[in-house]
C-alpha cells in the first residue's frame, strides 16, 4: 500500500505534517481549532501515531487530510472575504483619493469666490431705512456666531456636531473638483462620511478653510450692513479673491497621462461614428505629440513653449513618411527627408490640417477637465515671408483639363482597349472593362459629379423623367448593407440633387449598362475596405492613370478638374450662374424647389445640361457600336 499524503517520519518516529500556504498563515494562527492541531505557524501536525499499526496510521493520515482541507477552505473563504474587505477599503475616499494642502487650500478659495459673489448679486448693502433691515442684520450676526462656533467645534442649539455639515460640503467640493467620484461617496441619496475620510489630515485641512471662509463671508456680511459701506478683508488669505479676475484652480490635473487622453479622444470619436478613414487623420499628430513629449508624461507638464516646438515642425513632416522612412521617428525622417533632396518638406496644408486635429484633442481634454488651458488654441502654422505678401490668383488650386490633355486621356488603353482594369490597364488590349475605373473618367466629365458621388451610386440613384434620364445624388441606400462597409456619404447638404444626363451618356451605352445591374452598388469592386470611403482607394488609382497619360500636375491637374471642365463647358454654352450651381452642387436645393417646382426644374437643368459646349470631350470612340466597327484585328469584347 502507497504511503498515504502528509504521512512523514523523522527521529521521532511517524508523524502527520502538512504545510499551510503562506496566504493562510494568518488566518490560521487566530483559528483556536487549529491549536488542537499542530503547535507551529506554518504546518498543521500530529505527533499521536506511536504504537499505531501501518493500516490505523494510513486510516489516520486520510482523517488528517480531510480535517485540514475543511480548514484550508474555512481560511481561504476569511481572506477571500478579507480582500473583498479590503477592495472596499480602497474604495472608501479616505484611501482612494489624493489631495495635496495646495489643492485644499485652492478650493477653499473656489468655495469662497462662489460665496462671495452670490452676496455680491443679491448685495451686501442694505439700506437702513429699509423695512427689514433689523432683522437682516439679527440675522447676519446670528450666522456670524454660528460660523465661529462651527469652527471651535461647539454645538449650536440642538446640533451636537455642527462640524458635520461642514464635512459634507467638503465631500461635494471633492466631487464637484474631480478628487474623489460621487458614488464613492454617496452611495444612497446621503453624503457619507466615513471614518477613514474623517481621520485623513488633508481632508480636515480643508474642512477648516471652508470654515474659515463661512466666517470671512459672515464677517463681510455684518460688516457691509453696519457700516453701510462695501465691506473689506479681514482673513488674508482669501484678499485674492476679491480683486478682479481672481482665478483660483481647484480641478484635479495630476491624474491624466497624454497616452489616456489620445486613447480617450480615439475612442470617443469612434462612439461618434466617425469614419475610420477621418480617424486614421489622427495618427500622425498623435504619435508626434507621444514621440514629442512621451505616453507618459503628465498633461500638466505639456508647456507652450515645447508647443512652439511642435508646431514649427508639422509642415516639415514629409509625405507618406511611414512608408518611405520605416522604423524612424517623425523627426529622424524630417532629417533623412532633407539628406536625400536638399531641403525639408514643406506642406502647409497638412500642418494645417494636423494641428487642428490636436486642437481638437486637448479641447476634448479640456472639456473632460482633465487640463485647464488648450495649449494649442492660439498656435498658428507659420508661413515663409513671401506667402504673406502673396494674393492667390483665380487660376491657383485645381484647373480645368485642355482639350489636348482630354484627348490623351480619353485615348488610353484603358478607353480603346486593354488587357484589364486592374494593374494592366495602361497595356494595350482586346477588352474594355466597364467599371468603376472606365465609368467613373466618363460619368465626371459629363455630369461633374464628386469622385466619391460617383462610386458609391447605387441601381436606385439612376432614374427616368419622361424622355431624360437622371443621377439623383443623395446619402440613402437603397438596400441594408453589411453595418462594417462604409455609408454612403456627401460633402454638405447643398450636395444632395439631381444631375440630368446629357443624351451622350446614352450613346456611350452607359443606360444599357445600367439596366444589366443588380439592386445595390454600381461599382462594388471599388470598396477600398472596412468603412473607407471608395474614394480613399480610388484617389490613388486616379493619380497613377493620369500619370501613365502624362497630364497629372499635384494639386492641379487631378480627377477633380473634370468637375471645373464640366463647369467650364456648361459656362460656354451660356447655362445661367444658378442653374449651374444648383448642377454642381453649390445651391440649395429647396431655395429652387421654391421657384421653379421639382418637374420644372429637373427639365429646366436637362435643358441646360443639354446646351453645354462638349466639342473637346465627344468621342465617338466610346461608342460600343463604333468601337466595335474599329477593332476588326482583335476580338471585339467589352467587358
Amino acid at each position: 500500500m502507497p504511503r498515504p499524503p502528509y504521512l512523514s517520519k523523522d527521529n521521532k518516529g511517524w508523524k502527520l505534517r502538512r504545510n499551510i500556504p503562506p496566504r493562510l498563515q494568518m488566518w490560521a494562527a487566530k483559528d483556536p481549532l487549529r491549536a488542537k492541531l499542530d503547535s507551529h505557524s506554518s504546518i498543521v501536525d500530529r505527533e499521536c501515531l506511536k504504537g499505531l499499526a501501518w493500516a490505523d496510521m494510513c486510516k489516520q493520515a486520510r482523517q488528517f487530510a480531510v480535517e485540514t482541507d475543511i480548514l484550508f477552505d474555512k481560511w481561504e473563504r476569511q481572506n477571500e472575504h478579507a480582500d473583498d474587505n479590503q477592495a472596499q477599503l480602497d474604495d472608501e475616499p479616505g484611501f482612494k483619493f489624493a489631495l495635496s494642502e495646495r489643492e485644499a487650500e485652492q478650493i477653499a478659495l473656489a468655495y469662497f469666490l462662489e460665496q462671495d459673489k452670490k452676496y455680491q448679486v443679491q448685495g451686501y448693502v442694505i439700506a437702513r431705512d429699509a423695512p427689514n433691515y433689523d432683522d437682516i442684520l439679527c440675522d447676519a450676526r446670528q450666522d456670524l456666531g454660528d460660523a465661529h462656533r462651527v469652527h471651535e467645534g461647539s454645538a449650536i442649539g440642538d446640533d451636537a456636531f455642527p462640524r458635520l455639515r461642514t464635512e459634507r460640503t467638503a465631500a461635494k467640493l471633492l466631487i464637484k473638483y474631480d478628487y474623489i467620484l460621487e458614488e464613492e461617496i454617496k452611495p444612497g441619496k446621503r453624503i457619507t462620511i466615513t471614518d477613514e475620510l474623517r481621520s485623513d489630515v488633508i481632508f480636515q485641512t480643508l474642512c477648516r478653510k471652508i470654515e474659515e471662509a463661512d466666517i470671512e463671508i459672515a464677517t463681510r456680511c455684518v460688516e457691509a450692513l453696519e457700516k453701510s459701506a462695501p465691506p473689506s478683508i479681514n482673513n488674508q488669505f482669501f484678499a485674492g479673491m476679491v480683486l478682479p479676475g481672481a482665478s483660483p484652480k481647484p480641478f484635479k490635473q495630476h491624474r491624466k497621462s497624454l497616452r489616456e487622453l489620445t486613447d480617450a479622444f480615439e475612442e470617443a470619436k469612434k462612439e461618434e461614428g466617425v469614419k475610420k478613414s477621418r480617424r486614421d487623420q489622427f495618427r500622425i499628430p498623435i504619435r508626434l505629440l507621444h514621440e514629442e513629449f512621451g505616453e507618459d508624461t503628465k498633461l500638466e507638464n505639456i508647456d507652450l513653449e515645447r508647443c512652439d516646438d511642435l508646431v514649427c515642425l508639422l509642415h516639415t513632416i514629409p509625405s507618406n513618411y511611414t512608408k518611405d522612412y520605416p522604423g524612424l521617428t517623425i523627426r529622424e525622417a524630417i532629417v533623412e527627408h532633407e539628406m536625400q533632396t536638399g531641403a525639408k518638406a514643406d506642406r502647409r496644408g497638412a500642418a494645417v490640417d494636423n494641428l487642428q486635429i490636436l486642437r481638437s484633442i486637448f479641447k476634448f481634454g479640456k472639456r473632460k477637465r482633465w487640463l485647464e488651458t488648450n495649449p494649442f488654441l492660439d498656435q498658428e502654422v507659420p508661413r515663409p515671408r513671401r506667402d504673406r505678401k502673396k494674393h492667390k490668383s483665380a487660376n491657383e488650386g485645381y484647373q480645368p483639363f485642355t482639350n489636348e490633355e482630354l484627348n490623351t486621356i480619353f485615348s488610353q488603353p484603358l478607353f480603346t482597349g486593354c488587357q484589364n482594369d486592374e494593374h494592366r490597364f495602361n497595356k494595350v488590349g482586346p477588352y474594355i472593362w466597364r467599371r468603376h475605373r472606365y465609368w467613373s473618367n466618363i460619368l465626371a466629365i459629363w455630369t461633374g459629379a464628386r469622385m466619391n458621388e460617383i462610386l458609391q451610386l447605387e441601381l436606385g440613384d439612376i432614374k427616368q423623367d419622361g424622355d431624360f434620364w437622371y443621377v439623383s445624388v443623395t446619402d440613402e441606400e437603397e438596400i441594408e448593407y453589411d453595418p462594417h462597409t462604409f455609408e454612403k456619404h456627401l460633402k454638405n447638404a447643398n450636395a444632395i440633387r439631381d444631375i440630368p444626363l446629357h443624351p451622350r451618356l446614352t450613346d456611350y451605352g452607359f443606360i444599357d449598362w445600367v439596366r444589366q445591374r443588380g439592386a445595390g452598388r454600381l461599382f462594388p469592386e471599388a470598396l477600398a475596405g472596412l468603412e473607407q470611403k471608395p474614394s480613399i482607394l480610388f484617389s490613388k488609382r486616379s493619380t497613377t492613370f493620369l500619370k501613365r497619360a502624362g497630364v497629372w500636375q499635384k494639386r492641379k491637374k487631378v480627377f477633380h478638374s473634370y468637375r471645373g471642365t464640366f463647369n467650364d463647358a456648361l459656362r460656354n454654352g451660356g447655362v445661367e450662374t444658378e442653374i449651374r450651381e444648383l448642377i454642381n452642387g453649390w445651391e440649395r436645393q429647396h431655395e429652387m424647389d421654391a421657384k421653379y417646382g421639382k418637374g420644372h426644374k429637373l427639365e429646366l437643368m436637362y435643358e441646360a445640361v443639354c446646351k453645354l459646349d462638349c466639342a473637346a470631350f465627344d468621342f465617338d470612340h466610346l461608342r460600343p457600336d463604333v468601337w466595335r466597327k474599329t477593332r476588326t484585328e482583335m476580338p471585339n469584347r467589352i467587358k
